[in-house]
């Protein structure tokens, strides 16, 4: 009875190592991947306006805005009916001025984001990009 015990506390022991060891290993695994996306800088989010041409022309960035509260009223709208009317148009979030400057679509071009989370958000894009120059006088 007392050598079945020892071999059961032992089986389980090595069990428990190993996937300790295991564990470990899959951490520093995905963590070496993580390591190496923080290395070369690629983050979902953007702290620098930089310009892919070395003309210095700088590009206006896109605008996106998720309206708070997400939902007109409370629960999770799966349904894609539900969910438009219970989130927010941009009716609703805008004035008539605005919205009219907007949709203007020679300037700017509108996309709309579905989300559980954050609910329906707007992207703005600015259409027309200036080339911002410093002139001397003479």
């Amino acid at each position: 009875m007392k050598k079945r015990k020892e071999t059961k506390s032992l089986c389980f022991n090595f069990l428990r190592s190993f996937l300790f060891v295991f564990f470990l290993v899959m951490f520093f695994i995905i963590m070496q991947d993580v390591w190496s996306k923080f290395v070369s800088k690629m983050t979902s989010t953007g702290v620098t306006l930089k310009s892919s041409k070395d003309d210095d022309k700088k590009l206006l960035p896109s605008f996106t805005f998720c309206p708070w509260p997400v939902y007109k009223t409370k629960g999770l709208h799966y349904n894609p009916g539900d969910f438009k009317r219970n989130t927010f148009d941009l009716e609703e979030i805008f004035e008539n001025n605005t919205l009219s400057l907007l949709r203007n679509s020679s300037q700017y071009s509108l996309n709309e984001t579905w989300s559980i989370q954050y609910g329906r958000c707007h992207t703005i894009n600015h259409k027309v990009n200036y080339k911002f120059v410093a002139k001397k006088s003479p």
